[in-house]
């Protein structure tokens, strides 16, 4: 097996830039020193998500994960250690050093023979459209004729044909040497259970005009969407569908895509407007390629609440462009409630009955979109439009029905404040009358919410017998009533004692490290900043807490919650090693190191350090 040198790996690490490794999957802001964003790892409206660049780490509050560089690509990348390496050497251009003189075919792991397989289909489907023959011919005048789009633009985004009858791409791998395994996982063919002889695998796609789908951490390819065309054989078993996408495979999952988010997620990083969101795929090369480079669009009919979180990790503003049918109304009414839980800000772009961004840039340019998008409806303005269009002459039974969509939209928001101005909005364009709007949206939110009431009523208990027993939220409290201790707490503490499985130790945790850095105006700023409505809950009834909280003497109780985490993180890290021991196989040199590292642990459980405030 030929592996990366570790010289070579500990050259990479020296040379990467963590910041940038992670701008790619994470919209960073500066705090203080370091960084900090939404965590790629779990849905999150509040950022938990803090990048080191001094020490070239990163660590994530909400799902405990932390590391370098190369973890950083292994988990959101969902790669192998060497997988990793290569992928970041390739991007950042570095070179890299193999202990036999390179990688054999033998070591490509099954992802990146799957890479590569797609980047020759998508080769050789862009040959056959560009192809000196009367088929490929008629092909292309389809796509500069009735689709209008120059050929300079099949070739920027390497659209393809696939022929109906021809294998010359099974050829053409085979040739490749692509492993029987990777020709049944891409997707490009059919085959029956059992049968290893690829030459009898069915082409998937035939007759068709192919859309390459990139991922959007490289811009590889990992899948296709295929459109019908005059040439699309009779026989073929999706004949009636007028596009087919790849199927799910190793490399792509359609809820987790969005299309051209490779070449739209930088240019929306910096765009005050935010991502264009277009309907289908030529939509958005056309919008791309008529200057709106932050079009993308989703993988699919319908958006996915993973596709706008992937697109919150951006930017947390959305342009959704709406086909002027109901049935793009009634589409964009099922992406707003989505949205909002997303903790994106969304707005409404409404075309021409009859128009898509497609025909309306195609007859009019740029402007003609441009016009559109610089007066778009807020959530509330499309919401009333699209429920009740003829809202003054509704009776008030309409009045009531519409209202009730609304206060299922609106509960979705994650701040109190919006969910108020949504509702007086909605009231005014509804005609309905906003204290009893507000009382009937108070009553459909916990009958939607059944704890929610009782909830409420707990928070509201000043001084609750039960003891917080968890260290994170004896830790909260102190540090809310003593915010000068909370600074010195801040710098000796470890971010591994904490503990980042509960509510309360992500609060912890994000709130020590915004006080280390500087980038916290104070311990009250810091609760009533948090919009996400279970965290904001829970800090609120720490405050509770720690209002009737009564310590003789702050600092020597800080020592003892700081030790009694230190030994809890110390604990559950022998526990690690003795699981790690028991499955290890018999004279495995590891075990060694392993038994090396509980006994330190074990001496210094018995001698926890002293700390001074």
């Amino acid at each position: 097996m030929s592996r990366v040198s570790q010289r070579s790996i500990d050259d990479l690490r020296s040379r990467l830039n963590i910041v940038e490794v992670v701008e790619r999957h994470v919209k960073l802001q500066r705090s203080g020193r370091n960084f900090k964003g939404l965590s790629p790892f779990n849905n999150e409206k509040t950022p938990s998500f803090y990048v080191e660049p001094a020490k070239g780490v990163y660590y994530c509050f909400s799902s405990n994960k932390g590391g370098d560089s190369i973890r950083f690509t292994m988990e959101v990348e969902n790669l192998q250690f060497h997988e990793a390496v290569e992928v970041l050497a390739e991007r950042f251009n570095i070179a890299l050093e193999y202990e036999a003189g390179g990688p054999t075919k033998e070591d490509r792991s099954l992802r990146r023979e799957l890479i590569d397989l797609h980047e020759h289909a998508t080769q050789w489907y862009h040959e056959q459209l560009m192809a000196a023959d009367p088929l490929a011919a008629e092909v292309r005048d389809y796509w500069t004729g009735k689709r209008r789009f120059s050929l300079d633009v099949a070739r920027d985004f390497r659209i393809g044909f696939a022929p109906p009858r021809d294998d010359g791409l099974m050829r053409l791998l085979l040739k490749k040497a692509y492993s029987v395994e990777a020709l049944r996982q891409c997707g490009l063919y059919f085959a029956r259970e059992g049968d290893d002889e690829p030459r009898r695998f069915m082409p998937r796609f035939r007759g068709r005009l192919m859309t390459p789908i990139r991922e959007p951490s490289q811009g590889s390819v990992i899948a296709f969407t295929a459109r019908v065309l005059p040439c699309t054989p009779e026989d073929d078993r999706s004949r009636d569908a007028k596009y087919v996408n790849s199927p799910e495979t190793p490399l792509f999952k359609k809820s987790h895509m969005v299309f051209n988010l490779d070449r739209a997620q930088k240019p929306a990083r910096d765009s005050e407007a935010g991502f264009l969101m277009v309907e289908g795929q030529l939509d958005a090369i056309r919008c791309w390629t008529s200057g709106f480079t932050t079009a993308i669009a989703p993988q699919g009919t319908a958006v996915t609440e993973n596709q706008l979180y992937l697109l919150r990790r951006h930017n947390q503003r959305l342009q959704v462009v709406l086909d002027g049918d109901g049935a793009g109304q009634r589409a964009a009414l099922r992406v707003l409630p989505m949205a909002l839980d997303a903790g994106l800000e969304p707005v409404f772009v409404t075309l021409p009955p009859g128009a898509d961004p497609d025909s309306l840039l195609a007859d009019g340019g740029p402007p003609a979109l441009q016009e559109l998008a610089d007066h778009p409806a807020g959530p509330m303005a499309f919401a009333c439009r699209a429920l009740l269009p003829n809202a003054r002459t509704a009776t008030a039974h309409e009045r009531a029905e519409a209202m009730k969509h609304i206060y299922e939209i609106v509960q979705k928001a994650a701040s109190e404040v919006i969910r108020v101005e949504y509702l007086r909005e909605a009231s005014e364009r509804l005609g309905v009358d906003f204290d009893a709007a507000r009382r009937d949206f108070s009553r459909s939110l916990l009958s939607s919410r059944p704890n929610a009431r009782a909830a409420s009523e707990q928070a509201q208990i000043p001084n609750p017998p039960e003891r917080l027993t968890l260290l994170e939220a004896d830790l909260f409290c102190l540090i809310l009533q003593h915010e000068e201790l909370g600074r010195r707490v801040s710098e000796v503490i470890d971010d591994k004692w904490v503990d980042s499985d509960t509510v309360e130790g992500r609060l912890l945790g994000r709130l020590l490290w915004d006080l280390r850095e500087g980038s916290c105006d104070g311990v009250k700023a810091f609760v009533s900043s948090l919009d996400d409505e279970a965290e904001h809950q829970s800090a609120c009834g720490l405050a509770i807490k720690a209002s009737t909280l009564e310590v003789d003497d702050p600092q020597r109780h800080a020592q003892r919650l700081l030790q009694r985490m230190f030994v809890r993180y110390r604990a559950r890290r022998m526990g690690e090693l003795d699981g790690r021991m028991a499955n290890a196989p018999e004279h495995n040199a590891d075990i060694t190191h392993l038994l090396k590292e509980k006994i330190e642990l074990q001496r210094t459980i018995k001698h926890p350090p002293q700390f001074t405030f």
